[in-house]
């Protein structure tokens, strides 16, 4: 099988008393065995929302999936009963949540959090069976003398020993594919560099696929193979982690590129921001996402959408003027 997971044309619509609002408004990707896929962009451009939706976990309320196809191993997961989609959820595909600090509850032990996930896909597994387990889990993910932290209760963690609870709990099932949403927020940054070189040991540990949600380009270039660049509640342009970082064609992706400090420029110089602020795309879409912030945007941008289109191997970009020089 070439791709453990494919995403085609999916759209994930907010609806409100007054509006519509198309978080997820046509997103197609791939994801290989083993591969790392980043999902980068600012906060707001749908990259959590196709998170939840691959794994089901959206508000049906107020959230519904329009169209699309979610296939997991040929599987369709859109529309796919909830019983069924519970084996697969946590087994299958599993996810690290955002915030420790509120995903896991302060009222339950470690151990009792990552049992009640094994228990789930096992119903037959005892607290005894589980517990050798556990702790194999927990010296994996790299807390110290796990044994002894079995029994403790989220409170008693620092914030690092608490994503790497988090991470445990996710692995617990053997899963095929991580989704990883910004596994490195509130975390200092030595405990990011080992929580990023702890995913990639884990990857090759439990050969799974992995994708990584991310605003942090510096950790986007640490750890992906390929990177999905979203605006808008589309892709705007996917390359080779290379490939995006050596030679970015979307205006959106270059004013990112030019954000990043750099230890070795003018101190003095104004650090680069994209200019006005992230707005809320509403139906119907009859222009570019980004024309309004974008300094090289011409009347065709204002009047229809680009499509996402291949400019080389592997590399898409949704941009009618990325031949254009700066």
């Amino acid at each position: 099988m070439d791709n453990i997971l494919e995403v085609r044309n999916l759209r994930t619509y907010y609806h409100t008393r007054t509006r519509t609002v198309p978080a997820v408004d046509g997103v197609d990707f791939t994801l290989k065995p083993k591969e790392i896929l980043g999902l980068v962009g600012e906060s707001g451009c749908g990259k959590t929302t196709v998170a939840r939706s691959v794994v089901g976990l959206i508000n049906r309320r107020n959230t519904k999936i329009e169209s699309g196809e979610i296939l997991f191993k040929g599987q369709e997961l859109n529309g796919m009963d909830s019983h069924r989609l519970c084996g697969i959820r946590g087994k299958g595909i599993s996810m690290i949540f955002q915030d420790p600090f509120v995903s896991l509850s302060p009222v339950y032990t470690v151990f009792s959090q990552i049992y009640e996930v094994m228990k789930a896909h096992d119903p037959e597994i005892t607290k005894a069976q589980a517990r050798g387990r556990i702790i194999e889990l927990l010296q994996n993910v790299g807390i110290p003398s796990p044994e002894l932290r079995l029994d403790d209760y989220p409170f008693q963690l620092s914030g690092g020993m608490q994503q790497r609870v988090m991470i445990a709990i996710a692995l617990a099932n053997n899963p095929d594919i991580l989704i990883a949403d910004e596994p490195t927020t509130a975390l200092d940054v030595t405990v990011q560099a080992q929580v990023l070189d702890l995913l990639l040991q884990l990857r090759d540990r439990y050969e799974m696929a992995m994708i990584l949600i991310s605003h942090n380009l510096a950790v986007v270039a640490s750890i992906c193979d390929r990177v999905c660049v979203m605006y808008g509640g589309v892709v705007v342009e996917e390359a080779s982690v290379y490939d995006i970082f050596d030679h970015p064609m979307h205006p959106y992706t270059k004013g990112l590129m030019a954000s990043i400090p750099s230890i070795s420029g003018d101190r003095k110089e104004e650090l680069f921001s994209i200019k006005g602020n992230v707005e809320v795309i509403e139906p119907p879409v009859t222009c570019c996402r980004f024309c309004k912030r974008c300094e090289r945007a011409t009347e065709e941008c204002r009047l229809s959408e680009p499509p996402l289109v291949e400019v080389g191997p592997g590399h898409k970009v949704r941009c009618f003027n990325r031949d254009r020089e700066d």
